[in-house]
């Protein structure tokens, strides 16, 4: 068995602006732009052609993410209440870090009561078609 684990860690359903729009993000016409993407079944895909790889497959998420349908085969969910996003003092946009800070160390924490002891990789963001 390999001794690598993988931590997918996000939403289950990405919203918001895209980067090929970021630069409008703030402007009046923001939400135009906005987008909605189901990210389940790509992780359905990551975990059925890598999942193999990997001793555990981790997705950490937010609590208000999941329903009673979630079930990813060959991975454990694991969920954390929503931090909310930062503001950054220099911009003052959202910042998202702190989410992600929370949702890696939820997965972290589960691969420890597991007493994992190997190289863990985290995903986000990747996309498969």
């Amino acid at each position: 068995m390999s001794k690598f684990a993988l931590i997918i860690q996000g939403p289950l359903v990405s919203r918001g602006i895209p980067g090929s729009h970021i630069h409008i993000a703030s402007g009046p016409n923001a939400t135009k732009h906005s987008i909605t993407f189901d990210c389940r079944e790509n992780i359905s895909k990551i975990i059925s052609r890598f999942g193999e790889l990997f001793e555990h497959v981790v997705i950490s998420t937010w609590e208000d993410e999941t329903n009673e349908h979630d079930y990813f085969p060959g991975a454990e969910l694991v969920t954390s209440p929503d931090p909310g996003t930062l503001r950054v003092a220099w911009n003052g946009k959202p910042n998202n870090k702190h989410r992600q800070f929370i949702g890696i160390n939820a997965g972290l924490k589960l691969l420890h009561s597991k007493k994992f002891n190997g190289t863990v990789l985290k995903n986000h963001g990747i996309v498969l078609f």
